[in-house]
């Protein structure tokens, strides 16, 4: 739904999860702005997810396969890497969607 305050929401989360479906899915801007907000991401691959996601912000998972997205939940709550993939979300966001943290 409709949120005035989308950084507050964001501050909140540790990761991003988007299992889209939905064929006629738009460009995914809540993808870039979890980005934007340091949040590695777990997204089914698929357009227009697998267009924004990269290996060094998150994972993209078989759309078909359920287990393989919680597996890719549980891999980035327990991930070493976590504070390297939230600085690589950061900067992609940056970089190419020109999304900064509002904080």
């Amino acid at each position: 739904g409709f949120m005035t305050d989308k950084s507050k929401f964001f501050s909140k989360l540790r990761i991003f999860v988007f299992p889209g479906l939905w064929e006629l899915e738009g460009f995914g801007l809540v993808l870039a702005e979890a980005l934007g907000h340091s949040l590695p991401v777990v997204a089914f691959d698929r357009p227009p997810m697998s267009e924004i996601v990269t290996p060094d912000c998150g994972l993209l998972v078989n759309p078909s396969n359920n287990k393989s997205l919680s597996k890719a939940i549980i891999t980035l709550l327990t991930t070493k890497h976590h504070p390297k993939l939230s600085q690589h979300a950061h900067q992609l966001a940056q970089q190419k969607y020109h999304l900064l943290n509002e904080n």
